[in-house]
């Protein structure tokens, strides 16, 4: 049997440059307030890194919580996951992870400068089984793999929320994993929100700082500052990370559409090939309120959907009095089942629940655009 080898491109370039801080690049973390979420969020969340593995001798990672994984040999360059793990949860003070002390199961898929598919998508599973939250990847390809796609699907149907980066090559348009469905992608900015040239862009996508961040230094690394969009990917996890522990009942979706719909606009007005839906920003993911939907009976038997404004703990915002335009649409065809609006009275509505015998997605936004909008798919019912 031959195994198909995908010669990738872990998502990176070391540096040697100026030698300014990291926490200036990353104002969202700069509140005290948000610090702290942070801070307590670490001890709740468990990351899979699927990559080269973590050198967990290295003196910044002291007392994290890291375990490897060798789906491949153990005799491998780890400088790539040692950076990656660094960027997420080291605690050395010169150079302190977006969420120190995060677990960190660290998944080896990756040896020297190639990678299988069936290694990715065995390291997927492992994720699973290992029943982690968040699982990051930085890597890329422009292939389309059915066995991967597979992984990922069984991944999100677990509720985990995956965030892939989508590669250096100065490439506008889908790379994998993190162009499928319900997947995160992820590209880069420079330290002045400037686009990356050598960023891979894509519609559907968030960036983050992928410039010249400073990283802990493993056996073998060249550098002490790293750029690329690998290393902007610890920034969104950190970010989906929060959001997780302060709620846990929310969706990977949902998660995911926080993230997009509170990011920071950039370039031209709106969504873009360039930067997507914006550079994510953990303050507004935390404090832009969002729409909540629960479906349930009524003393009559009948499915009522009701709408709620809740923040970030899902806490209601009662004071909120908006119009809401809701939108029905066959998952499989693609096809509009129905639009309306409705009004928000006091930060909640409620109106019969819609019954079609195909899978549907229900959108719902705000004229104002003042709150995170909500995607849900739901089967086909019947009252």
């Amino acid at each position: 049997m031959i195994k198909k080898t995908l010669i990738i491109c872990f998502c990176l370039v070391f540096l040697r440059l100026s030698c300014y801080s990291q926490e200036s690049l990353v104002v969202e973390l700069s509140t005290e307030q948000v610090n702290a979420i942070v801070l307590e969020s670490a001890s709740e969340i468990s990351i899979a890194i699927l990559d080269t593995g973590v050198d967990i001798l290295n003196s910044a990672l002291s007392g994290c919580p890291i375990n490897n994984y060798f789906l491949v040999g153990e005799h491998n360059d780890n400088r790539h996951g040692t950076v990656l793990a660094g960027l997420l949860t080291s605690n050395d003070e010169k150079m302190l992870g977006f969420l120190p002390g995060v677990c960190i199961e660290s998944i080896v898929v990756g040896k020297n400068d190639s990678i299988s598919f069936d290694m990715i998508a065995d390291g997927i599973y492992k994720a699973v089984e290992l029943d982690v939250d968040i699982i990051c990847m930085s890597f890329s390809t422009y292939i389309d793999n059915a066995q991967v796609k597979g992984a990922v699907d069984n991944a999100l149907k677990n509720g985990i929320v995956i965030i892939s980066s989508l590669g250096n090559n100065s490439f506008f348009g889908p790379t994998y994993p993190a162009c499928y469905d319900g997947v995160l992608g992820v590209s880069a900015v420079d330290k002045n929100f400037k686009e990356l040239f050598y960023a891979n862009k894509h519609y559907d996508s968030v960036v983050a700082v992928g410039e010249g961040l400073r990283t802990i230094l493993s056996t073998s690394l060249r550098g002490d500052y790293a750029s690329g969009t690998s290393v902007a990917v610890p920034n969104v996890a950190a970010i989906a990370a929060v959001i997780k522990a302060q709620n846990p009942d929310l969706t990977s979706c949902e998660i995911i559409n926080i993230i997009k719909y509170s990011a920071d606009d950039l370039g031209r007005e709106g969504q873009d090939e360039v930067f997507g839906f914006g550079l994510v920003n953990m303050e507004r993911a935390l404090n832009k309120p969002r729409i909540s939907m629960e479906v349930e009976k009524n003393t009559m038997g009948q499915l009522i959907v009701k709408l709620q404004i809740v923040n970030y703990q899902g806490q209601p915002f009662t004071e909120s009095d908006c119009v809401l335009n809701i939108a029905i649409m066959n998952i499989h065809t693609k096809q509009e089942l129905k639009s309306v609006e409705i009004k928000l009275v006091k930060g909640m509505a409620s109106f019969p629940a819609p019954t079609y015998e195909v899978d549907h997605l229900i959108t719902i936004t705000s004229n104002s655009n003042a709150f995170i909008p909500l995607q849900y798919v739901r089967k086909h019912i019947t009252d």
